[in-house]
């Protein structure tokens, strides 16, 4: 499974201003769980809490929290909307347990806001502008999630895409992990590999690159990759789901079961890692 590992600060909602609701102490900090503490359910304040620390467990990679804090701020009947960052990251976060419709919800949400779509309320349209480099990731997320649903969105945001420049090791990597999603593994090769060039020995990029090779039927060049991906991260579902479908893929079957297993314990709530390993046993 590709990994998209970037040095991300917390990205939170917009604070929320005191002029709009009368806002507890415990509020007007950081301390995200001091205010849900301190508000209840329905509260606006008590959601804005929640998705902040549900954002918190989604970049900590801890998906299956993240959706229970993200659930846990919209209550029935209610529907919780804030920046392209948040619905980029809710989306990712849904997928990765099955929950595909409400992924794609989310992914076109956070599209409408990047392109300032005309039919949004005139006083959201502008209020989440993003520079290049967050541009890039929340596209790398919701691309994938646009092309799954067969979203009209799909293709302008992949044009927005095309078009960012490529500067550094990070972009590199946004790059290869859309190129890998489209099926151009030739290109996600390319990239990944500018993107080891910048930073040779980032986890998530060995990682990927380990992931890429077996993809592309080269499994005997990708085991080093995922070895020294999880040297550095042993506790990291990601790369062990890697390693063992590169395992599978030259039929080291028992080995790719154990790191398959340990995937499973790692993070039970991912949907891919149910799927049984295709391992054809080794002539």
């Amino acid at each position: 499974m590709s990994f998209l590992s970037l040095a991300l600060a917390l990205a939170t909602a917009p604070p929320l201003q005191a002029t709009e609701i009368q806002l507890p102490p415990a509020c007007r900090t950081a301390d995200y769980q001091a205010c849900a503490d301190a508000t209840a359910p329905g509260d606006p304040a008590y959601s804005w809490a929640m998705i902040n620390l549900g954002t918190r467990a989604y970049l900590a990679r801890n998906f299956a929290e993240a959706v229970r804090l993200y659930d846990a701020a919209r209550q029935p009947g209610q529907t919780v909307s804030s920046d392209a960052h948040f619905h980029a990251f809710r989306g990712d976060a849904y997928r990765r347990v099955g929950r595909d419709k409400e992924a794609l919800e989310d992914a076109r949400m956070a599209w409408r806001l990047l392109s300032e779509d005309p039919t949004l309320p005139p006083e959201t349209r502008g209020l989440y502008s993003v520079d290049d480099e967050p541009r890039g990731l929340i596209l790398t997320l919701i691309l994938p999630l646009l092309k799954m649903g067969n979203d009209p969105a799909f293709a302008p945001a992949l044009a927005a895409f095309q078009r960012l420049p490529v500067t550094d090791w990070v972009g590199h990597s946004q790059r290869a992990s859309v190129l890998k999603n489209l099926g151009d593994l030739d290109g996600a090769l390319d990239h990944n590999a500018q993107a080891l060039a910048g930073s040779p020995d980032h986890p998530g990029l060995l990682n990927n690159q380990c992931y890429y090779l077996t993809l592309a039927d080269r499994g005997q060049e990708a085991i080093g990759f995922c070895q020294r991906a999880i040297e550095q991260m042993p506790d990291e579902a990601a790369f062990r789901h890697s390693y063992a479908t590169a395992l599978a893929s030259i039929g080291r079957c028992d080995e790719a079961e154990a790191e398959m297993t340990t995937a499973r314990r790692l993070d039970p709530s991912a949907v891919s890692y149910r799927e049984p390993l295709d391992c054809p046993a080794a002539d």
